[in-house]
C-alpha cells in the first residue's frame, strides 16, 4: 500500500470565516507505528469556523492553539457516510427539547431519559446514540481531542452548535475557549466549504495510497454525494415521516404516490412542492416546501394526517392570487443566540402593537377580526393529531392561512383558540422564509425555540400591560396582591386562560412566580 506520493503538506481551505470556514492539513505523524497507514497517513490540523469563531481554539495550560491536531481520516468518513443526516435531519430523538444540539442532548442523553417504571428503555438509549453519531463532531475524534461541535438542519437553515465541554481523556489545562452557542446559516454556506475540503482531502488520501481499500472507498461515497438520486433521499430525511432512519424514503415515497393518485389534475403542483428540482447537487435548501412543513410535526402521525396536512398545502398552493395586508410587514426574523426566545416574542409582539394599534385603549384585542381584516383566511382542519394547534400558510400572491385543529384541546374554548390565531399571527409575521413564504405546523415537535416565541407574541399581544391594567382597575385587584381567585377574575374579563394569564404576569414581574 505505500507509495512514493504523499499527502504530507497539502492543505485545504474553503468558504468565509465569518460564515463558515473550514481548512485542513496534512502532516508528518509522529507515531505512524501505532496507526494503520491510512490513518497514519491522514495525520492533520483542522479548523472550523462559524460566524467569526473558530470552534477548535482551546488552551493547554494557558497556551493558545488555533488548530485541533490528530489523525483525521475517520472524520472525513464520518462527514461522506452521514451527509445527508447532518445537513437535513432536523427532530431530536426521543422527544423535542428546546435549546441547540449541544444543550439538548445533554438533557437527553441521560438516566432520567431512559430509565422507566418497568425497567431500562433501551430502545430510547440507543436511538438517542445513533442521533449524537449522525450529528457529533466528537463521535469521529476516534482518540483525538475535538471540540463538542453539532451540525443539524433546523427548518430552511443548518444549525451550527457548541459547547466548552472538554473532551473525555483532555489533560488537565486543556479547555476550548467559545464556551455555548450556535449560529444558524443557510444550507449551502455550511455545504459548499465542507464538501469542497472533504473531497480534495479524500482524493489526496486516496492518491498517497492508491491501492488501498478504505481510501478508495472513501473516495466513491464522497462522489455518490452528488448522485441525481440522493435529492429524494435527501427530502426525506428532511421531512422525518417514521419512528427511524429507516421509515424516512419508503413513507415519503408512499405519500408523494397517493398525492399523485389523488390529485391527478395537479400532478406538476405535486411534484413542485414534495419532490423539487434538485438546485444543488449536495444539499437541498429551503425551497423544499412539503418537507419543511412536515418536519415541524410529530414523527409518528398516520397516512390520514399526512393527506390532510397536504391536501392543505396543495389547496393554498393552487389558490387564486389574493391580498396579503400582512405580506409588507413580513420578514424572517431569526432566533437570536443570546436572546431568549419569550423576550424575542415579548419585542416583536410591541413592535406589531405600535404598528397595527393594537391594545393602545385598554380594550380587549378581537384576533379573528384583526386577522380578517388583513386579509387572513381563518379554517378548521381535523387532525388525529391532538397536539397540533394549527397550521399557518403563507406564500406569495397567496391568500395567507391559519388552519385551526379541532381536536387540539385548548382550541376547545374561546380563549384557548384566541391564543392560537394570535400564535400563528406571530409565524405569519416573523417567520416566512425569504420574506414571502411560510408553511408551518404548531405543535409538540415544531422548534421549540420558534413555538416559545410565538407563545410569548401572543401572550404580549393579548394581554398588554394597558389591558392588565385596565382590567385589574375594573375588578379592584391590586397587583401583585392577587390570589387565585383574582387571577380568574382578570383572565374572565380579559378572555384567556387563567395558565396564559398566570405565566405572563409572572413574566411581566406583575406577580410573583409562586402564584403560576
Amino acid at each position: 500500500m505505500n507509495s512514493k506520493r504523499t499527502a504530507l503538506g497539502q492543505q485545504f481551505g474553503q468558504g468565509d470565516r465569518a460564515k463558515v470556514f473550514v481548512q485542513l492539513e496534512f502532516m508528518r505523524d509522529p507515531e505512524p507505528n501505532y496507526a494503520t497507514p491510512e490513518e497514519a497517513a491522514s495525520w492533520g490540523r483542522f479548523q472550523i469556523w462559524a460566524g467569526g469563531r473558530n470552534l477548535c481554539l482551546h488552551y493547554v495550560d494557558g497556551v493558545q492553539y488555533e488548530h485541533v491536531t490528530w489523525r483525521l481520516l475517520p472524520l472525513l468518513e464520518w462527514l461522506a457516510t452521514d451527509w445527508d443526516y447532518i445537513l437535513h435531519e432536523q427532530r431530536y430523538p426521543v422527544r423535542n427539547e428546546a435549546g441547540h444540539a449541544g444543550q439538548a442532548l445533554r438533557s437527553l442523553n441521560s438516566p432520567m431519559t431512559f430509565w422507566q417504571q418497568d425497567g431500562w428503555n433501551s430502545s430510547a438509549a440507543k436511538s438517542v446514540d445513533a442521533w449524537v453519531r449522525r450529528h457529533s463532531l466528537q463521535t469521529c475524534r476516534d482518540g483525538g481531542l475535538f471540540p463538542d461541535v453539532w451540525l443539524r438542519r433546523l427548518g430552511d437553515k443548518v444549525e451550527i452548535s457548541w459547547t466548552a465541554a472538554a473532551p473525555a481523556g483532555a489533560p488537565r489545562g486543556f479547555q476550548f475557549s467559545n464556551g455555548d452557542g450556535f449560529r444558524l446559516f443557510a444550507p449551502h454556506e455550511v455545504a459548499a466549504p465542507l464538501y469542497a475540503v472533504l473531497c480534495q482531502a479524500a482524493m489526496s488520501l486516496r492518491d498517497a495510497l492508491p491501492h488501498s481499500t478504505r481510501l478508495n472507498a472513501l473516495v466513491r461515497n464522497v462522489e455518490a454525494l452528488k448522485c441525481q438520486e440522493r435529492a429524494a433521499v435527501r427530502v426525506s430525511v428532511l421531512a422525518g415521516l417514521g419512528r427511524s432512519p429507516a421509515e424516512w424514503q419508503k413513507r415519503w415515497e408512499g405519500l408523494c404516490a397517493a398525492l399523485c393518485r389523488q390529485y391527478r389534475q395537479s400532478k406538476a403542483l405535486v411534484k413542485q412542492l414534495f419532490l423539487p428540482a434538485a438546485v444543488s447537487e449536495i444539499v437541498v435548501g429551503g425551497d423544499c416546501t412539503a418537507a419543511l412543513m412536515f418536519a415541524a410535526v410529530s414523527p409518528l402521525i398516520g397516512p390520514q394526517d399526512e393527506l390532510a396536512l397536504a391536501g392543505l398545502l396543495i389547496k393554498h398552493s393552487s389558490g387564486r392570487a389574493a391580498r396579503d395586508a400582512l405580506r409588507s410587514h413580513a420578514r424572517s426574523e431569526p432566533l437570536k443566540p443570546y436572546v431568549k426566545p419569550w423576550e424575542q416574542g415579548y419585542a416583536l409582539a410591541q413592535e406589531w402593537a405600535e404598528i397595527a394599534r393594537l391594545g393602545v385603549d385598554g380594550e380587549v384585542v378581537d384576533i379573528e377580526r384583526h386577522l380578517l381584516d388583513h386579509g387572513v383566511e381563518i379554517e378548521e382542519i381535523v387532525l388525529s393529531d391532538e397536539a397540533i394547534g394549527a397550521v399557518a400558510m403563507a406564500g406569495e400572491n397567496r391568500q395567507p392561512v391559519v388552519a385551526v385543529n379541532r381536536t387540539n384541546l385548548r382550541n376547545e374554548y374561546p380563549s384557548g383558540r384566541r391564543f392560537t390565531l394570535a400564535h400563528e399571527l406571530c409565524h405569519l409575521l416573523y417567520d416566512r422564509r425569504r420574506g414571502v413564504e411560510l408553511q408551518f405546523a404548531s405543535g409538540d415537535w415544531a422548534p421549540a425555540e420558534i413555538e416559545m416565541r410565538a407563545n410569548a407574541f401572543a401572550a404580549a399581544l393579548l394581554m398588554p400591560d394597558s389591558l392588565v391594567q385596565a382590567a385589574a382597575a375594573a375588578e379592584n385587584i391590586r397587583l401583585p396582591k392577587v390570589d387565585q381567585q383574582g387571577l380568574a377574575a382578570l383572565a374572565k374579563r380579559m378572555n384567556v386562560s387563567l395558565d396564559a394569564l398566570s405565566h405572563h404576569l409572572a413574566n411581566r414581574g406583575w406577580i410573583k412566580g409562586d402564584l403560576v
